[in-house]
């Protein structure tokens, strides 16, 4: 979420450790731009919940500190 919404050109890495099988998706800004509109509104839509669902969880750590 950091890469995406921060400044044009920061970089963002992060160490995870998968705890099951995953899928990865890796998503060129070309290939981005060439998405139709439905395409990337969906995808933004989908993106807007995991971060704010991330965002919940940050907000419930701080809580019980």
């Amino acid at each position: 979420e950091m890469a995406c919404l921060g400044e044009p050109g920061g970089v963002r890495s992060a160490d995870v450790t998968a705890t099951s099988d995953v899928r990865m998706l890796k998503i060129t800004t070309a290939a981005y731009k060439k998405a139709s509109d439905t395409c990337r509104i969906r995808f933004e839509r989908m993106f807007l919940r995991l971060l704010v669902d991330r965002l919940k969880q940050a907000n419930a750590k701080l809580v019980m500190i």
